[in-house]
């Protein structure tokens, strides 16, 4: 097989599965793209045609399948699949199986379930997840059959610009549904024999838990168990501040060492067995149990991305081993992402798999200059020479997904590792291995291997506190993909020194494609500057309402942040701060409270304790409130000025109050409250209308019908208010949008948020029909996710929307595109 056959496998599958899962392609399309590249990598070859006739072939077949693959979740599920009975509002008994065992979360225990019937409902396929309080352990195995009662709700993810990776699990499982409950609504209706690998793992669970507490028991849990979930937030921003976040994933590092470690130690053995040695080739058995470790750990601990391809690479050298073949690393590492891919293509979308590819790659080219001969300064040498050289290669993908760089990293490394794969790695392995024959065993090494655990903490805890330890970027997806290339093409460069022939052409490639892309993301970024507008983006979280405005200026707005009165999951900390940070923005000029309801306010607090507010917009009465006693409160420590709304001018645009009718005229101090004691809070909510030339939008909060009815009989309030863009009142309710109020608006774009499968059943279809009767073109958050608009001074209006059918498989974004402009 040549040499490169194998890779370009690799990168056609990539291929395939990134350009089918983002664009729209009929079977013509896939057809001629695939023989188009097809007759590419045959003139690539035409000197050498029988050498290069197979992999042209294998690149015609790959990029076929990566492309059927990549498109192959947008069927529409059968009217028997879960998701068509996910309301949100109706309680149904579902029957269903435990496909695997519960996994730990930051609030709780999530159970992945396959569902086989809905009572009253006859026999239903698909799958769904099952939500549990961090109090319910549940004592479920796979294969258990269950039956539960709560309310079905659609499950559609992160769909706001710079989505989480929970989107990619829920693509990934395909599931459809989701349901929130407790333990007490949980009935086991037949048992599965508990496996051997559950019990084990329960096992190992209880052992580290009766000797670590605290951080040091979910550090060893992640180690151990692959338990990521379970580890606290806080926990997770010092490790990641510190730069060594991959420490506590069970990374392609921790299984090599482990399978190295043992391969060493089977060869020690049976070397020290003289007959046995002279009758037996050492490496042949002791590579295949080195092999049978390996595997036995990636499925302990949840068969990882990184820990996948670390067992295959693994796999492929101790093969090699056997065979007398001297192995390399380029086949074994394609021969995983092929592994990978074909398992899963929403991997190659996974940031552990991205960042694991690229820091194994990064790694072989530094070390391809090594320092030779032993001692200890070579071995710190190369582990710095590695350690940098992973660390700017995976910069750009860390900065994309995360939005900050470590720099004291380089630093902390060179500690953590060897701490981390030398001590505490090993004396937990061992350990627990030991304590699964007796208790008493390995105690002692797992408190060891805690106390030491402990140590690295308070290591990534004191780099964390320093101002200077990380660095704030935001690269989008295009200056990522450019930054990348350019550092591989240098670090291939380097590396090809020793190999003019093979290095020297793929380096040029890499820096090449790097600067077209470098000039094209920096030529967008000119002619967003140049091209002035504003933009508003109504965000998706759930059941409430979050708004996102861009002057023209630069300046930046935040009207609400969603919320929810329950507890265990912030919509702030898990969707508009990460929506902020992904944009760049780490200060916001002004955020409004639009009326103290926690579907508006409660995600506010989020925001204002991680992002730099230059003022906060209140209004409200002496009546205490909870939630704004607690928003005023934070407003407070952070030193953030609280005002009542007021005619804002920027650049430009106007920020003009129409309601309440104090914050209107300004007749409210800045201490003074401006709202009506007499109204309920839906009516006292700040009504907004920024105003941008000839084009305008209105934020109208949840106003209701009195406040509606109010602003059309007071003189001047709605004259000549006519919008473009209308943020629905109400998130479409009933008791909402009048037809007096929908005729003095007249908007072209009335933007709904709400959550999918809301138990208040909003929208309601009269509204629906009242604003589709009026020729606007409706958006809901609860079906295309986060709505993006931008208006320009002469009255242009373009809107786009994140458009992925609710509850089904569809990996990406649909983008919607739909212009208007005023007459």
């Amino acid at each position: 097989m040549p040499l490169l056959l194998l890779p370009l496998v690799a990168v056609c599958l990539a291929g395939g599965v990134l350009v089918g899962s983002h664009l729209q392609f009929s079977s013509g399309w896939i057809i001629a793209i695939t023989l188009a590249l097809s007759a590419l990598a045959l003139w690539w070859g035409r000197r050498h045609v029988s050498r290069y006739l197979l992999a042209c072939g294998c690149l015609a077949l790959w990029c076929g399948v990566g492309l059927a693959v990549g498109r192959g979740g947008s069927r529409t599920p059968p009217t028997w699949h879960v998701s068509r009975h996910a309301d949100g509002r109706t309680i149904r008994r579902v029957v269903a199986r435990v496909v695997r065992e519960p996994t730990a979360t930051r609030s709780g225990w999530r159970v992945l379930l396959e569902v086989q019937a809905v009572v009253g409902l006859g026999p239903t396929c698909g799958r769904m997840e099952l939500h549990l309080p961090l109090s319910d352990l549940p004592d479920l195995t796979p294969g258990d059959r269950i039956m539960l009662r709560g309310r079905l709700r659609p499950i559609t993810g992160n769909r706001n610009p710079g989505a989480a990776s929970a989107t990619l699990r829920v693509e990934s499982d395909a599931v459809g549904a989701a349901a929130s409950t407790h333990g007490d609504a949980l009935a086991l209706i037949d048992a599965a024999p508990v496996g051997v690998l559950a019990g084990v793992r329960t096992r190992v669970r209880r052992l580290i838990g009766r000797h670590a507490t605290g951080p040091s028991r979910q550090i060893l849990g992640a180690l151990v168990l692959g338990e990521r979930g379970a580890i606290d937030p806080a926990v997770r921003r010092d490790f990641a501040r510190a730069g060594v976040s991959h420490l506590l994933a069970v990374s392609g590092l921790h299984l090599t060492l482990m399978a190295g470690g043992l391969l060493w130690c089977v060869r020690w053995l049976l070397v020290r067995v003289t007959p046995l040695s002279r009758r037996i080739e050492v490496r042949q058995v002791a590579a295949p149990v080195a092999l049978a470790a390996a595997v036995g750990y990636t499925l302990l601990t949840g068969a990882a991305p990184s820990t996948v391809r670390a067992c295959v690479m693994a796999g492929a050298c101790f093969i090699g081993l056997c065979t007398h073949r001297v192995p390399d690393l380029l086949r074994p590492l394609c021969l995983a992402a092929v592994v990978l891919l074909v398992l899963d293509p929403i991997n190659l979308f996974r940031p552990g798999f991205q960042l694991s590819f690229l820091a194994v790659g990064g790694i072989a080219l530094a070390l391809a200059h090594r320092l030779p001969g032993g001692g200890l300064w070579p071995v710190v040498a190369n582990l710095m020479r590695a350690t940098v050289a992973a660390t700017l290669i995976t910069a750009p993908v860390v900065a994309y997904h995360f939005h900050e760089v470590s720099i004291i990293g380089l630093l902390v490394n060179l500690v953590a590792i060897p701490l981390t794969t030398l001590v505490v790695l090993p004396l937990s392995l061992v350990g627990c291995v030991a304590g699964l024959a007796h208790p008493t065993l390995g105690g002692p090494l797992v408190l060891a291997a805690a106390w030491t655990a402990e140590r690295l903490h308070q290591l990534c805890t004191l780099a964390s506190r320093w101002e200077l330890s990380v660095m704030h970027w935001s690269p989008g997806p295009l200056t990522t993909a450019a930054v990348t290339s350019l550092v591989l093409g240098w670090m291939v460069r380097r590396a090809g020194n020793t190999r003019p022939r093979a290095g020297r052409g793929l380096a040029r490639a890499l820096l090449l494609g790097g600067g077209v892309m470098l000039s094209v993301a920096g030529g967008h970024q000119i002619w967003r500057r140049i091209s002035p507008r504003m933009e508003l983006t109504f965000l998706d979280v759930g059941q409430g309402d979050s708004t996102f405005v861009r002057f023209p200026d630069g300046g930046t707005m935040l009207v609400d942040a969603g919320g929810s009165h329950l507890g265990g999951w912030d919509v702030g900390a898990a969707r508009v701060v990460p929506f902020l940070q992904g944009q760049g923005h780490r200060r916001l000029d002004l955020v409004v409270a639009s009326h103290p309801h926690p579907d508006h306010v409660a995600g506010l607090v989020a925001v204002l304790e991680q992002v730099e507010v230059g003022e906060l917009w209140v209004c409200w009465h002496d009546e205490p409130n909870s939630w704004l006693q607690r928003l005023l409160a934070v407003a407070r420590r952070r030193g953030v000025p609280v005002r009542v709304p007021r005619l804002l001018r920027r650049g430009d645009v106007t920020v003009r109050p129409l309601w309440p009718p104090r914050a209107r005229d300004g007749t409210a101090g800045a201490t003074d409250r401006c709202a009506d004691p007499a109204h309920e809070a839906n009516d006292n909510s700040i009504v907004l209308r920024l105003e941008y030339g000839r084009a305008a939008a209105v934020l109208a909060g949840d106003i209701e019908e009195l406040a509606e009815r109010a602003l059309l009989q007071e003189r001047g309030i709605l004259a000549g208010a006519r919008s473009q863009v209308l943020k629905v009142p109400h998130h479409g309710s009933s008791t909402s949008s009048t037809t007096g109020f929908v005729a003095a608006v007249a908007p072209r774009l009335v933007v709904i948020s709400c959550g999918a499968g809301n138990s208040f059943g909003f929208p309601h279809p009269t509204v629906l029909r009242r604003y589709r009767r009026m020729g606007a073109d409706v958006a809901r958050t609860d079906v295309l996710g986060a709505v993006s608009v931008e208006l320009w001074s002469d009255g242009e209006m373009h809107w786009a929307a994140v458009q992925r059918p609710v509850g089904g498989s569809r990996l990406t974004s649909l983008q919607n595109v739909e212009q208007s402009r005023q007459k």
